[in-house]
């Protein structure tokens, strides 16, 4: 299932660069197939070593539900079967390939949101001081660019992120081709995001002024509607004119047709490998039979019963009575395998909505999403900060704020992960806590429990983290009982499993 979930992410624009990267990986291939032809077979066994890692990983991923580190484990697993089967040279002579095929594998969304939250905040930042130096009257509000008689918003779609990732994997491509130096192509590859960068800026600032002097017509014009395009290709003649520029001062042989790369070399002197490529083949054999034993068992499903009932999630909480829904754009989690989620007052009236998520298999690449990187539709984040609350009864909560926004609204987020340990913050926190239940043969479920209120027109932040924190801790004091008799029949069930184990060694003995 790697490969299909692999296809489906390139559906999404940021990730489409994926569909070129297999065929430019083949082709960089079927370019060495001279060189290829003259190398000697010579298998070795220490590729396994690579491949044990490959399992390793591919196991850890699946137990934990991280899908990327699968995914690198595919790629591990393809380079060290070929050190196997064909030996060192063909390795060499492959790296760059494989370096290359392995940017196949999208980069962690969570990461992608970290830097399309940076983007969007920098781009309105220098499109606006540009702006104002060109006589251009704008107002800058973090990613908003407020004009006379209308605002514009720098959203993530006008990030310029898949450009960014699709100049840089071509760009990585072509530098390799050039007869430039090896430290001239490395800056050459790298020089594609700034310069993706600038090209969005300047595609900002072309949209504000025409929407200025023009009028909003701009923003229904194909100019705009193809704003990606237009972007990617001002940054691509922008990385072309650089990469002719190092080309004319630092050409080390002709560029042609069939000298795109360095001369061919003599072919490599063949190894002795009598009686190796039995003892590779077989080792190799038996770390994929292994891992083919093992993977079912890490599939199993929980057969414990999670003891909140989300069905009866309390209607009101201390001073917090039940409420009608505040808005219709409310959170859920598609990968949640049960959810509730309720409106609250505050005695001022203002709302908080709560959800629970349940998941109880984390593994395989499903599990619950990431509160801050899922979204309301138009909403985005602002800033997140890690926090630590009081729980009641002697508990803290470890969690996060958010800051959301969507035009001038803006939402107070707080969430965290939980479990039969007690809280989480972070979402690594919480997979390698469903890794270590998973080890430990007890069931990798999670909770999620995210809380959202507005940030009122004259309100401080402060007084809104004030408002969720208090209903954090008398809900957290609500569930703590159940997540505590939850610990207790785990840890005697544990218990049981060990004097059974022991019971067991005894009769043996």
């Amino acid at each position: 299932h790697l490969i299909p979930g692999l296809v489906n992410d390139w559906s999404f624009s940021t990730y489409s660069y994926g569909y070129l990267v297999p065929v430019i990986a083949g082709y960089l291939v079927w370019r060495k197939r001279g060189r290829l032809k003259r190398l000697p077979v010579s298998p070795l066994p220490w590729g396994n070593a690579a491949l044990f890692l490959a399992v390793l990983l591919l196991l850890i991923g699946q137990v934990s539900g991280e899908i990327f580190v699968m995914r690198i484990s595919m790629v591990l697993s393809g380079t060290a079967l070929i050190h196997v089967f064909l030996g060192k040279h063909f390795l060499k002579e492959l790296r760059f390939p494989i370096f290359y095929l392995a940017l196949m594998i999208p980069v962690p969304w969570v990461l992608v949101n970290a830097i399309v939250n940076h983007l969007m905040v920098f781009d309105a930042k220098q499109a606006a001081t540009i702006l104002q130096f060109l006589g251009t009257p704008v107002h800058l509000d973090a990613n908003f660019l407020h004009l006379p008689d209308m605002t514009l918003e720098v959203a993530a779609a006008c990030s310029g992120i898949s450009s960014i990732f699709a100049l840089f994997l071509l760009g990585i491509f072509y530098a390799y081709l050039l007869p430039l130096p090896l430290g001239a192509r490395v800056f050459l590859a790298v020089s594609a995001v700034p310069l993706a960068v600038i090209a969005n800026i300047f595609r900002i600032i072309v949209t504000v002024g025409l929407t200025y002097y023009v009028g909003p017509v701009v923003l229904q014009s194909l100019f705009h509607k193809f704003n990606g395009t237009f972007n990617f290709l001002l940054s691509f003649a922008l990385f072309i004119a650089v990469a002719q520029v190092l080309c004319k001062k630092l050409a080390t042989f002709p560029v042609g047709p069939n000298n795109l790369e360095a001369p061919v070399v003599a072919a490599y002197e063949a190894d002795e490998q009598i009686g190796r490529g039995w003892n590779a083949t077989a080792i190799s054999t038996l770390v994929m039979m292994a891992a083919l034993y093992i993977w079912p068992a890490l599939e199993r499903s929980s057969n414990y019963p999670f003891p909140v009932n989300f069905t009866n999630v309390p209607s009101s909480f201390a001073a917090f009575t039940a409420a009608e829904k505040s808005w219709s754009d409310t959170y859920h989690d598609i990968n949640a395998e049960r959810a509730v989620t309720r409106f609250y007052a505050t005695a001022e009236a203002i709302p908080i909505e709560l959800f629970l998520g349940y998941r109880g298999d984390n593994t395989g690449g499903e599990h619950l999403q990431s509160p801050k990187l899922s979204f309301p539709a138009r909403w985005s984040s602002v800033w997140l900060k890690p926090t630590v609350l009081d729980g009641g009864k002697s508990e803290t909560i470890e969690a996060n704020w958010i800051l959301t926004r969507s035009g001038r609204l803006r939402r107070l987020v707080l969430y965290w992960y939980q479990n039969h340990e007690g809280t989480f913050s972070g979402d690594i926190y919480s997979r390698f806590a469903v890794l270590k239940d998973r080890f430990l043969n007890l069931p990798g479920e999670l909770v999620v429990v995210r809380i959202a209120t507005p940030v009122l027109e004259n309100e401080s932040i402060k007084s809104a983290q004030d408002r969720l924190g208090n209903f954090a801790s008398v809900l957290h004091s609500n569930l703590a009982p159940d997540f505590g008799e939850r610990k207790l029949k785990i840890s005697r069930s544990s218990l049981s499993r060990a004097v059974k184990g022991l019971q067991g060694l005894e009769n043996a003995n």
